[in-house]
């Protein structure tokens, strides 16, 4: 991101573990990455550049791309926010021994001001129907009101509105009790 003219980057990744076994599913994959750029078009900029690359991605050694349709999500601060969930393949056979699963990139976007956020979700799966919506889609109204406080560029982030978070708030663990229903 600083190829795109970001002043500062902040990126983590988490970890899939499997609710049955404890362990980390090494092939699923989800991160998140904030810029911050010197100006509201400067992250415009960035904005768009990354979301033409979600459109003509291509993977390596993928053999097939479907670029999803990009989605407007709802969010409480100023600002916009995009979803998109494309496809490619074909798995790996030692993933996927039948043939009959694809890798699903869900891809989160929110412009603020002069801060972008980029939520990836990678996961090899057959077709899944979410029935409170994607983990991403979930998760992107909550990044956006995170990168828009403190934002002067936006004048919208109120600190008083951000629930407070625990000591561990940098912590790439989901808390005990976190209501996630999800095995892998």
């Amino acid at each position: 991101y600083a190829a795109l003219g970001a002043d500062s980057v902040f990126q983590r990744q988490f970890d899939f573990i499997s609710t049955d076994t404890g362990d980390v599913e090494p092939s699923l994959n989800f991160n998140e990455v904030v810029a911050e750029f010197p100006s509201g078009a400067g992250a415009r900029s960035a904005y768009d550049q990354v979301r033409a690359w979600l459109r003509d991605c291509l993977p390596s050694p993928a053999e097939y791309y479907n670029a999803g349709k990009f989605s407007a999500v709802t969010i409480g601060v100023d600002g916009s926010a995009e979803l998109q969930l494309s496809t490619f393949g074909p798995v790996d056979e030692e993933l996927d021994p039948f043939g009959d699963e694809a890798w699903y990139l869900e891809t989160g976007l929110v412009l603020s001001g002069d801060r972008i956020a980029v939520l990836s979700q990678l996961t090899h799966t057959q077709d899944y129907n979410w029935l409170n919506g994607t983990p991403v889609e979930q998760m992107l109204p909550t990044a956006a009101e995170r990168l828009a406080v403190g934002n002067d560029e936006v004048g919208t982030g109120d600190p008083a509105g951000t629930p407070d978070l625990p000591s561990s708030a940098g912590a790439t663990t989901v808390p005990e009790g976190f209501p996630l229903d999800l095995a892998v």
